[in-house]
């Protein structure tokens, strides 16, 4: 694409913002996924292993944000032209290099990695509410029913938007990758966004799951597909 890959790196000042402000608001990290080449921004993943507070992994971007978006201001004013994405897995998943290679545990990994990708390669943004899918409308992989994903925000409120300025005045907001199935994001692309978040709230309820996080991490249980 001809892009300046340099002007989409943090500074050394900003990366060590980001990742304090990353292990302050999500959970301290040790372990993180790097990208050794990159078209665009560099984007690597903090894997934020479980605790008692938090009994779930956090993957967590890190250089998303050093792209600014191209937004539509018509249709989305409240947009940020920077963000960080993040997924939840239960404290179970395999995590690790060997296990990354099947893609039944690596498939939230690509998920996040793909859905950041978007921005830079359509030259267009994200922001709350988008969804995305996978590209041939099939499940991500073979033990999931999951065909795609919305934007919403960090738990424990997924409607309470996240963000952080950085000394330079870049201001980034976190949003989170939740998946969803087929019939979700056909309900999405006839009746919108909220219609979608109200149908996952009443779906969340029916099981008797009183908090999103639990909710989210219910359905990353591998789903029967016969």
């Amino acid at each position: 694409m001809g892009k300046d890959t340099l002007q989409y790196i943090y500074s050394t000042e900003e990366m060590e913002e980001v990742s304090k402000f990353i292990s302050k608001k999500f959970g301290n990290y040790d372990m993180v996924m790097s990208e050794q080449k990159s078209e665009g921004p560099r984007i690597d993943i903090a894997i934020i292993e479980p605790t008692k507070k938090r009994n779930y992994y956090t993957l967590c971007t890190i250089g998303l944000g050093a792209y600014m978006m191209n937004i539509d201001e018509e249709t989305s004013p409240l947009a940020h032209e920077r963000i960080e994405l993040l997924i939840y897995l239960p404290p179970d998943w395999p995590v690790s290099p060997e296990s990354f290679n099947d893609e039944n545990y690596y498939w939230p990994v690509r998920l996040l990695k793909s859905t950041a990708r978007i921005p830079f390669y359509e030259d267009s943004f994200l922001t709350f509410g988008h969804t995305v899918s996978n590209s041939e409308e099939e499940t991500y992989a073979a033990n999931t029913d999951k065909a795609g994903a919305i934007l919403l925000s960090p738990f424990p409120d997924p409607l309470e938007p996240v963000t952080y300025q950085l000394s330079s005045d870049k201001e980034i907001e976190f949003l989170q990758v939740f998946p969803v199935t087929q019939d979700e994001m056909s309900f999405r692309k006839t009746f919108g966004a909220d219609a979608l978040i109200a149908r996952l709230e009443d779906t969340k309820k029916a099981s008797g799951i009183k908090k999103w996080v639990d909710f989210a991490l219910s359905r990353m249980v591998p789903a029967s597909l016969d």
